[in-house]
């Protein structure tokens, strides 16, 4: 349920247009069932930290052109889903 809700006032807001705002420079977008990063998404280049781990992402290459936006990014979390769950 929790997720859920995160997932929806995410939605919510990348609809409206609204950037989502890390905490203390750190974003957690881990099991959220990504395909993909929007590029609104993480506009905010002072994000440090970033946690895309257990999305759907076929291969880390779909996640690249998005990630080089980030010129402050020194940790990246990154695991696929795996196929049984």
């Amino acid at each position: 349920m929790k997720y859920t809700i995160i997932v929806l006032s995410l939605i919510l807001l990348l609809g409206a247009g609204c950037a989502v705002k890390p905490i203390n420079d750190s974003l957690n977008l881990s099991n959220q069932d990504l395909t993909s990063l929007p590029n609104n998404l993480l506009e905010d280049t002072s994000i440090t930290e970033l946690d895309i781990s257990n999305n759907l992402f076929k291969d880390v290459q779909e996640v690249i052109p998005t990630l080089r936006t980030l010129p402050r990014l020194t940790h990246l979390m990154y695991s696929l889903k795996n196929e049984e769950e």
